[in-house]
């Protein structure tokens, strides 16, 4: 046990050094569009059950569970709807939709007749984006899980359409398990690792996100702590920010990086509260807390509501910091028989 515990110790301590050091060497740029994807500022909370995150996350559901989040954020919406399946002792399934919606804008159209601006209800364009994705994870050894999703995209910015399809890949271990020190799950994501674009839309290609990830719990899951370090826009093109025919010819280097880490604690084994904070390329990009209930009832083996808020820091007019909030609404629920029982009654 004591040879376990320190081979955990070193072993976390490479990858606290490692990662960052990888960081120092990478440049920093603007985003694409799509980053909604690969972000999970809004939807922190329940990263670790997301295959959008990691398609391993998925194998750690014993229990057929839903989970729906909605964010409102000025005139989009935010929302991610999913459904974690076990379908065997060691394989699990997942179907997962991402949805960023806004409402309807309106041509407006001058009227001659009284000298004032009107609403051509008839030219109506929205801006949708939305992801369809299936997930595969394989618990393959005693501690390995990998997983693998298949998305499907699709974008409607006011009247500019654009389907394409993209693949995720992803690795989870299980560092270290004990009692009272904890379970220690450390991944590693390579989302939209194989996208596809309709090549007059190019600039609306989803980036692609290098994710590394630690998921620990202590003290018999009374604490939780969760890191995420991400890479973004890894293999991006300069030209994908150049809007055709706009005289825009910024170049962006591809590559940025942000730190996302929360500590939750469970109180009576029924509240939950989370402390969040993010950094994005060394500076700190937001910050805020998430609290909410998990409760058991006769037909649900569980149901959890949280909300989160967060406080969002950027530049105003290039200088000055300005603050923006946000504020995610999460629903979980599990039920069912525990994948290990389901297995013994075959």
């Amino acid at each position: 046990m004591i040879i376990n515990r320190y081979r955990f110790l070193i072993i976390k301590a490479v990858l606290i050094t490692t990662i960052p050091a990888i960081l120092v060497f990478s440049v920093f740029a603007a985003s694409l569009p799509g980053e909604y994807l690969v972000t999970q500022n809004w939807r922190s909370i329940n990263n670790q059950y997301s295959p959008l995150i990691n398609p391993a996350n998925i194998a750690e559901d014993n229990y057929l569970s839903v989970r729906a989040m909605v964010a409102p954020v000025g005139a989009f919406t935010l929302s991610e709807i999913g459904v974690n399946y076990p379908v065997s002792l060691y394989h699990t399934a997942s179907f997962a939709t991402l949805i960023e919606g806004a409402g309807a804008v309106y041509e407006d159209a001058f009227d001659e007749s009284t000298g004032k601006l009107g609403t051509n209800t008839e030219s109506a364009l929205s801006n949708t984006n939305l992801i369809f994705s299936l997930g595969y994870a394989w618990h393959v050894w005693q501690r390995l899980i990998v997983g693998a999703n298949i998305n499907f995209a699709y974008q409607s910015n006011f009247g500019d359409a654009l389907m394409g399809m993209g693949i995720d890949l992803g690795a989870a271990y299980h560092l270290y398990k004990h009692p009272v020190w904890g379970e220690h799950i450390v991944g590693v994501a390579a989302q939209n690792l194989i996208a596809g674009a309709t090549p007059e839309l190019s600039f609306s290609e989803y980036p692609f996100g290098l994710r590394f990830s630690d998921n620990s719990t202590f003290w018999k899951k009374r604490i939780y702590y969760g890191a995420d370090v991400v890479l973004r826009n890894v293999f991006a093109k300069a030209e994908n920010f150049q809007a055709s025919g706009s005289g825009l010819q910024d170049v962006y280097t591809p590559v940025e990086w942000e730190i996302n880490q929360k500590v939750g604690v469970n109180i009576w084994r029924i509240f939950k509260l989370y402390g969040l904070l993010g950094l994005n390329d060394a500076e700190i990009g937001r910050y805020g807390f998430a609290l909410g209930a998990k409760l058991g009832f006769h037909s649900f083996r569980s149901i959890e509501a949280m909300v989160q808020f967060i406080s969002i820091i950027s530049l105003s007019n290039g200088t000055e910091e300005a603050n923006a909030s946000q504020i995610t609404f999460y629903a979980r629920t599990e039920f069912g028989r525990h994948r290990e029982e389901a297995y013994i009654s075959k």
